[in-house]
């Protein structure tokens, strides 16, 4: 082969070598906006959940009682929402495939005159997409509540988190 032969093949090959690390590139911002694209999903459904709530107040007296049920579960009331409150979260740790243990429970005061709010403590264990899921499970609640601390730590297989997750109990 002559020497113009071997220049344009040097220049192929590094045409190709930048075309295929630019699809590279792109194929990952498109997975990582993807990703954010889910999670500001979850982030409307919940959104819209309250806002349907909302627009439910104003109902006859016989829709009022289904709404004010439906409102009542958005708070702890009792010991006994409280047992409801962990089972949901043991429930939806075990659809994201991740092993959830209740460190600590401890009530927490606030300013609010009518609020208290039930301190929640989990270790959440599984693999990194999973405990990245659940975590994100754990901000969209169907609970007026928060996920006030996180630490996670990420291995080579899985991941764990100590989340601290906050939520409104009646005084």
């Amino acid at each position: 082969m002559n020497l113009a032969t071997y220049r344009l093949l040097i220049f192929s090959l590094i045409a190709f070598v930048a075309t295929a690390g630019l699809a590279v590139f792109m194929i990952q911002q498109q997975e990582t906006i993807g990703q954010d694209i889910r999670s500001r999903l979850l982030d409307l459904r919940a959104w819209e959940s309250v806002v349907e709530a909302e627009g439910d107040l104003v109902s006859t007296p016989e829709e009022g009682e289904d709404l004010q049920a439906r409102l009542r579960s958005l708070v702890l009331l009792s010991e006994s929402d409280t047992t409801t409150f962990l089972s949901v979260v043991e429930t939806t740790a075990a659809a994201a495939g991740v092993s959830i243990k209740t460190a600590a429970l401890e009530e927490a005061k606030i300013s609010d005159p009518d609020f208290k709010e039930l301190s929640a403590t989990f270790n959440v264990q599984g693999t990194s997409e999973a405990v990245e899921q659940m975590i994100r499970l754990l901000e969209t609640l169907p609970y007026r509540s928060r996920v006030e601390r996180l630490t996670l730590t990420r291995g080579d297989v899985s991941s764990e988190a100590l989340v601290v997750v906050h939520v409104s109990a009646l005084k």
